[in-house]
């Protein structure tokens, strides 16, 4: 074997290793399924930083009120619980311990729903009220499951894992 593929296979261990550590309570609570997001191009390996969003979102405090979140800092993820039919820029996810999670088994994209909810109601409690009796946030793997997108909240970062990976033997390896 060459120095260079000696070095990437090491490399590639120690990125599994930080992975299996880092993200232990998703490997563990998603019991194998994976979670998929479409990415521009990056490495096989890459961990990836979640900005802050806009602070005085009405929309924040609703979800965070519905939702008992404190404190929420407004990094969140939406991801894929399916894999799409193109796979091209197709990644696993694997969100840092400490995450937070909503999903809704009907309703695909929390976010346009809630804003298109606000336009139309103008009265966060009612909006609190449909958030906090139409999304769980509990189950993670009913949500796998039975839910076509699942929004992660309060995570500084995460793990992406090209998807032409096989994620059995990934899985396999990080648990």
């Amino acid at each position: 074997m060459k120095f260079v593929q000696l070095y990437q296979k090491s490399e590639n261990t120690l990125m599994e290793s930080t992975i299996s550590d880092s993200c232990s309570t998703f490997i563990r609570e998603s019991e194998g399924k994976p979670v998929f997001k479409i990415l521009p191009h990056v490495s096989l390996y890459e961990r990836i930083k979640i900005r802050v969003k806009n602070q005085n979102n009405p929309l924040s405090s609703v979800r965070d009120a519905a939702f008992n979140f404190k404190k929420f800092d407004n990094r969140a993820l939406e991801v894929l619980t399916h894999k799409p039919p193109k796979d091209f820029g197709l990644y696993y996810i694997f969100p840092v311990n400490g995450y937070k999670f909503a999903y809704n088994t009907k309703v695909d994209d929390m976010i346009s729903k809630c804003e298109s909810m606000g336009d139309v109601l103008h009265d966060h409690d009612t909006i609190t009220e449909v958030l906090k009796y139409s999304y769980s946030i509990e189950n993670l793997v009913n949500g796998l499951e039975h839910a076509n997108k699942i929004n992660f909240f309060n995570i500084p970062y995460y793990f992406a894992v090209n998807a032409s990976l096989s994620y059995d033997e990934l899985y396999g390896r990080l648990i």
